[in-house]
């Protein structure tokens, strides 16, 4: 080595006993060559890089948007579907109505009607899943289907679509089951139980990637729950129902260890959680203490 090229050694500045010719383009220290990297201009140390980073907190809450972005131009053909299918029987529904031909309680979910016509306690099983395609008016369904369709495009390409259908429908039934608890004589009906179910899904699984809850779906449910026990008419026991089991099977599904790893493990899960939902609410709706409900609105 020459006394000019001795004179130019330094050491790096983070290994001190590796000489080197080489220095940080951003902070100007003298770094080996393990020590630096490619950057735009120059290159830089790994001190500076891991300065320059964001935190982490940052990078989670940048990669939610950036999925959320992508997610929403992505197409989600199950969300779709079911949006097209309550319009459908809205439009249905509102035609019979006008003619004189429907009564809401042929498919609202309530136990059994007062005087003891139909409902789930007599066999009418399916109402748990008709009554939440059915609303009462324009607002009821706008309102539904325009969350369902935002809550659709994150968590649909999320899920995949089967996963999506079982998560929708283990929150309608959650929802239904709810509102056997809460008011077992209420003309009960709409897709809100499952949308607070989708609700709690999203909101679970941004919690669990480390985003906080004031970034994402949160503030939202925290709206919607306080206009639930604000506002009268509003099945109260159909939304905590769809909220609590869309939390315990999105939290299942779309858990950052588990997600998409075992088919078997997640049909099990649906299917297990929508047979307990049928079987409690069979039970309730034939419960002789279960009169007056949890939370009765007359």
């Amino acid at each position: 080595m020459s006394p000019e090229e001795a004179s130019l050694v330094k050491y790096c500045h983070i290994h001190p006993t590796r000489e080197t010719l080489r220095s940080c383009s951003r902070c100007d220290r003298p770094a080996c060559a393990s020590c630096l990297r490619d950057a735009p201009v120059g290159q830089h140390c790994t001190v500076c890089l891991k300065e320059a980073a964001p935190s982490t907190k940052t990078q989670v809450i940048r990669n939610a948007k950036v999925s959320k972005a992508r997610m929403t131009n992505m197409d989600t053909p199950i969300t779709q579907g079911i949006i097209a299918l309550n319009a459908a029987v809205f439009v249905m529904t509102e035609l019979l109505q006008r003619w004189k031909t429907l009564d809401f309680g042929v498919i609202a979910s309530i136990p059994s009607a007062r005087g003891g016509a139909g409902g789930v306690a007599n066999g009418e099983v399916w109402r748990l899943v008709s009554s939440g395609f059915l609303h009462f008016s324009i607002l009821h369904i706008a309102f539904n289907m325009f969350a369902l369709l935002q809550l659709g495009r994150f968590l649909e390409p999320a899920l995949g679509r089967w996963r999506f259908i079982g998560l929708y429908f283990v929150a309608l039934l959650g929802g239904s089951l709810g509102a056997l608890l809460f008011e077992p004589y209420g003309l009960t009906g709409g897709a809100s139980g499952a949308v607070f179910g989708l609700a709690g899904a999203a909101t679970i699984a941004m919690r669990q990637r480390g985003v906080p809850f004031n970034s994402t779906w949160g503030p939202m449910l925290l709206i919607n729950l306080v206009i639930t026990f604000s506002i009268p008419g509003i099945s109260i026991g159909g939304h905590l129902g769809g909220l609590v089991f869309g939390v315990i099977a999105g939290g299942v599904l779309m858990h950052p260890r588990y997600r998409g790893r075992d088919a078997r493990r997640d049909v099990a899960v649906v299917v297990a959680m929508g047979v307990v939902a049928i079987v409690l609410a069979i039970v309730v709706s034939k419960s002789p203490v279960n009169g007056t409900g949890l939370w009765p609105q007359d």
